[in-house]
């Protein structure tokens, strides 16, 4: 009867020191590229399924295990996979130098004769109206802005608002 307690409890006690005995730091990446450092990285661990995004310093920092799979990827760059090792985790710190990758476009068409204005592109439901100079002229003249417009004050006195009424008509 000793003899099975015993076994038990010392099974239960290398059950739990195994159990405890995955490593886990700090590690901070660098992400660079051509000597630049990049920010926007996304940094994924695939085996715990954590994520972070690096800083505009190009930095990023997670919490990993040996054997753990990091992947960093961003749009303008090639996705690349890192694999964490025991001196990764002692050296604290990992400088992870990517590529850019290129976006190759199968065809580019330029048509000539193509119109586009603000009706076709869907701004504007109809045309917008073409004034002629007198007319913008004439908007010039009697229009203004600020608490006290001097625009129309000024061209009524002097006459210029009359003289371009009667360009217009």
């Amino acid at each position: 009867m000793k003899n099975n307690c015993l076994f038990f409890i010392l099974f239960f006690v290398f059950q739990f020191a195994f159990s405890q005995s995955v490593i886990e730091s700090k590690i901070t990446f660098k992400i660079v590229v051509d000597s630049i450092l990049i920010e926007k990285v996304n940094v994924v661990n695939e085996t715990n399924q954590i994520a972070t995004v690096s800083n505009k310093y190009g930095i990023s920092s997670m919490i990993v295990s040996v054997d753990d799979v990091i992947q960093f990827s961003a749009v303008n760059l090639e996705s690349k996979k890192l694999k964490i090792s025991l001196e990764d985790l002692k050296s604290g710190e990992i400088i992870v130098k990517m590529k850019t990758k290129n976006n190759q476009l199968k065809e580019v068409v330029v048509r000539q004769n193509e119109v586009i204005n603000a009706v076709s592109a869907g701004v504007l439901q109809k045309p917008a109206k073409k004034y002629t100079p007198a007319e913008r002229k004439l908007y010039e003249a009697t229009s203004g802005s600020g608490l006290i417009p001097l625009n129309p004050i000024i061209n009524w006195f002097t006459g210029r608002t009359a003289m371009l009424k009667k360009k217009l008509l």
